[in-house]
């Protein structure tokens, strides 16, 4: 985004924040975000809500949608643009996506947890892992070992 766009999007955020409070009296929801195309014809307004659930942010959307003409023609008039504005209301996903990352982190560490948990006994046959961080190693492959005293060099095998 152009930072010419990114100041329209954020004043026209905050204008539009004004004019939901202001006019509507909506206090339920709030502007995320605003992104804004290029040629600032186009703008979807990305809404949140601590009060309401997914299906009624989106019935709030849809609700603000309806009324999106009156809204941009108020924008245009509040802005002084040069071309009228067509507003695209929507929830905003990105607290449901970042919850959902949050998850699945979460179970991957539960599931790390778990693996590293002792086992009884390891089945007859298993290979034991390897340690690369032991001073044998010290994070070479394995079979080949490096001292630091003696020339700083890996001794044995060489690719």
């Amino acid at each position: 985004m152009s930072r010419r766009t990114e100041k329209m999007s954020e004043l026209i955020r905050h204008k539009l924040a004004e004019l939901l409070y202001m006019e509507l009296g909506e206090v339920e929801v709030t502007i995320s975000a605003v992104e804004i195309e290029p040629d600032l014809r186009f703008a979807r307004v990305f809404l949140q809500s601590v009060v309401m659930d997914e299906p009624a942010l989106a019935a709030k959307a849809e609700e603000l949608n309806l009324r999106q003409k009156r809204l941009a023609a108020e924008l245009f008039r509040r802005l002084g643009l040069k071309n009228p504005l067509e507003l695209r209301f929507m929830p905003d996903q990105a607290p449901v996506q970042a919850a959902r990352v949050e998850e699945l982190i979460q179970n991957i560490h539960h599931s790390e947890e778990r693996s590293d948990s002792p086992r009884s006994e390891s089945p007859i046959g298993a290979r034991e892992s390897r340690d690369m961080s032991s001073p044998e190693t010290n994070g070479i492959l394995p079979g080949v070992r490096w001292t630091p005293d003696q020339d700083d060099e890996p001794k044995g095998n060489r690719l």
